[in-house]
């Protein structure tokens, strides 16, 4: 999937707590969303690895870091 760096589209899916199959379907959903291209938010649930931030994220990760620790 093409991505342009001046477009972006969030999608947030909810679930009720409590709900049978709520983890199986969130970690469903992460992957599906990773293998159409998608890049799942930082703050909310995220279940990679290191190996599939840097495949995901490649190069752009070092600058990533650099700024973090610039601002913290």
């Amino acid at each position: 999937m093409a991505s342009s760096a001046g477009q972006v589209c969030s999608i947030e899916v909810t679930s009720l707590r409590g709900v049978s199959g709520n983890d199986a379907w969130m970690r469903w959903l992460e992957r599906r969303a990773i293998e159409l291209g998608g890049r799942p938010h930082w703050g909310q649930q995220n279940d990679l690895t290191a190996a599939q931030v840097r495949s995901l994220y490649g190069d752009r990760m070092k600058r990533w870091r650099t700024q973090l620790e610039r601002v913290s």
